[in-house]
């Protein structure tokens, strides 16, 4: 009886101390592994403009896809009756271009980009995935052609990839773990 007193206890309080992007956090990105037991920041974003892009020496697997090919996109959702911040909408989604284009999503991780009250993340729940700016803009162009609004939540699945992309309210941690 004491043991079981005392787990109920320790699952309470592991529940009641949930990472939260909207009270914990400050603007950065994020990323999770499956061994994590909450996010970790590992880029703070300062809210001044961007720098240039510089060339980088390596180059993720992904780039090789060009403008014509598409994602595979088996399904996706859209939250209804909200609407994203558009320049913490903008912010963020560059903030997780960029770090792209020099990262790969981790093996059952996510990386997540949130900026005021928006996040946009990549989320991989199988092996390592890359990703790159313009999955990221088919995928959103996608949301924006099927979710009604550019800043309507949202989150597109490509399960042959084990992969998903979307855009939400700054909250929960949005990718499987």
């Amino acid at each position: 009886m004491r043991t079981s007193i005392i787990f109920s206890l320790t699952a309470a309080a592991t529940v009641a101390t949930a990472f939260n992007f909207a009270t914990d956090a400050i603007d950065g990105i994020y990323m999770m592994g499956p061994n994590d037991t909450e996010p970790y920041l590992i880029k703070e974003i300062n809210h001044t403009l961007l720098p240039p892009a510089t060339p980088s020496s390596t180059t993720p697997d992904s780039a090789s896809l060009t403008q014509r090919d598409t994602l595979p996109i088996s399904s996706y959702n859209c939250e209804s009756n909200t609407i994203l911040d558009g320049v913490n909408y903008q912010q963020a989604e560059a903030e997780l271009k960029s770090l792209c284009a020099t990262q790969k999503i981790g093996a059952a991780s996510g990386l997540v980009a949130t900026v005021g009250s928006a996040q946009v993340f990549g989320c991989s729940w199988g092996y390592s995935n890359p990703c790159s700016e313009d999955e990221i803009n088919q995928a959103m162009s996608y949301l924006d052609s099927n979710c009604g609004s550019n800043l309507t939540p949202g989150k597109v699945y490509m399960k042959s990839w084990k992969k998903d992309y979307g855009r939400e309210l700054s909250g929960d941690w949005p990718c499987p773990n």
